[in-house]
């Protein structure tokens, strides 16, 4: 029998207390740690993608870079720098930005309870096709993307509407007061 996904149940304070199945902090709700990982480019464009249509969330729906969830003993950061490359074949240094506790009740029964690290990336670098991914990408100015998604909400995923408006203000006060770091534009090729 092969063994379930785990997550890490968290308290609000973000502290773990213990592990259960995936599926099943799904199902009930439960608290458990997460990432989500938004990239812009140096024109100040924030990434999303368009979720494949076999995705088991949110299928079909644009998103941030790429979120899941570190597994038991793994950093979270290194966790959402794997992630990142995995999905979308982008190697950038994250930066930490903000904790930020979800509840979203989405498609198939599913209540997912996150407490997420959120993470900025500055990357000019275009992500290397990966159809079990995404369908489609485009770099967004902050102003257009955060106007669309007000006007066409169901275009995007649930979590993603939850979290866009803090994350376009932390990323502009970020670009602001970090305009020395350099763009990293080094990627690493994914097989399909």
């Amino acid at each position: 029998m092969v063994e379930k996904e785990k997550v890490i149940v968290v308290n609000q304070q973000g502290q773990e207390v213990g592990f259960e199945a995936q599926d099943i902090a799904h199902a009930h709700g439960i608290l458990h740690r997460s990432f989500g990982v938004f990239i812009v480019n140096s024109q100040g464009q924030m990434l999303i993608h368009k979720r494949a249509a076999t995705k088991k969330y949110c299928a079909g729906l644009w998103s941030n870079a790429c979120s899941s969830h570190p597994k038991p003993g793994e950093d979270t950061q290194e966790a959402a720098e794997k992630r990142l490359n995995d999905e979308m074949g982008i190697s950038c240094q994250l930066h930490e930005a903000f904790p930020f506790i979800y509840n979203t009740d989405s498609e198939k029964n599913a209540c997912d309870y996150g407490y997420a690290h959120l993470y900025i990336g500055i990357s000019d670098s275009d992500p290397i096709p990966n159809a079990q991914e995404f369908e489609a990408f485009k770099w967004v100015t902050l102003s257009d993307l955060l106007k669309d998604v007000h006007e066409n909400p169901a275009l995007y995923s649930q979590w993603f509407r939850l979290v866009v408006e803090g994350v376009a203000l932390y990323i502009k006060n970020f670009l602001a007061t970090k305009a020395h770091i350099p763009i990293n534009e080094k990627t690493q090729s994914n097989s399909l």
